[in-house]
């Protein structure tokens, strides 16, 4: 059903935003030593 997708999309939105917060940090550590 459509509530099984919706679900996919929230979680893969959830982990895409935590692993480009994951890099931000990362770039900004790396850069500013």
């Amino acid at each position: 059903m459509a509530i099984t997708e919706f679900l996919l999309f929230v979680l893969t939105a959830t982990l895409g935003g935590m692993f480009l917060c994951g890099v931000n940090d990362f770039i900004t550590i790396f850069v500013d030593p």
